[in-house]
Parts: structure tokens; sequence; C-alpha cells
């Protein structure tokens, strides 16, 4: 895991507060750019769509300077992949709730570490 996503997970508690899930949606799109920066489209797609959903569920939007950062990242990612594959992994990430999402962003996190 690299230092960056190291730090991201370390605020991450068990918690359902509204605050918490937000900070849970911060998280995962800054993984998904750390995705999108490695070239693992599929991961950071499905990381993506993960955030927005939890973002919509409690009507959080990111701030103007992270989709600055992040949607650069993404752009560059969906411009890479076909429409169809961009918005079936998009709709995998949407697909999964808090504690799933954060599942997923910690797979194989030896192997990229």
């Amino acid at each position: 895991m690299s230092q960056c996503e190291g730090r991201q997970w370390k605020r991450w508690r068990p918690s359902r507060s509204r605050q918490n899930v937000k900070g849970i949606a911060e998280c995962l799109e800054t993984l998904a750019a750390v995705g999108a920066a490695r070239l693992e489209m599929e991961r950071a797609a499905t990381l993506a769509g993960a955030a927005a959903s939890i973002r919509e569920a409690i009507a959080s939007r990111p701030a103007p300077f992270d989709v600055a950062i992040t949607g650069r990242l993404l752009d560059r990612t969906k411009s890479t992949m076909t429409e169809k594959r961009w918005h079936r992994t998009w709709e995998k990430g949407r697909a999964l709730d808090s504690v799933a999402a954060v599942a997923y962003a910690l797979e194989n996190q030896a192997d990229t570490a």
C-alpha cells in the first residue's frame, strides 16, 4: 500500500455517521485517482462509482479542488475505456455499500505496496 493510501485508511473507523461516510467517499475518490494514475482502469472506475453512490446517498458533493485533481485523472481513465466497459465498472462500484467498497479498496493491498 502506498503512503498516500495508508494515510487515507488509517483515519477510517467503522461508524455510520454522515461525516464518516463522507470521509469514506473522499478516501475512495482519492484511491480511484491513485488507481487511475497507476493505469488500473477498472479499479479506478469501480472506486469512483462507489464514491459517487455514497455521496448521492448522503447528498454530498466533492469540493471543487478535489474534483479538479481527481477529475482530470478519472477523465483520462474514462477516455481509455470503451463507454460500455466504463459504465459496467462504474455501476459495479455503485452497487457496493460503504463496507463492501472499503473491502474492495483494500483488496490486494500487499500487491501494491
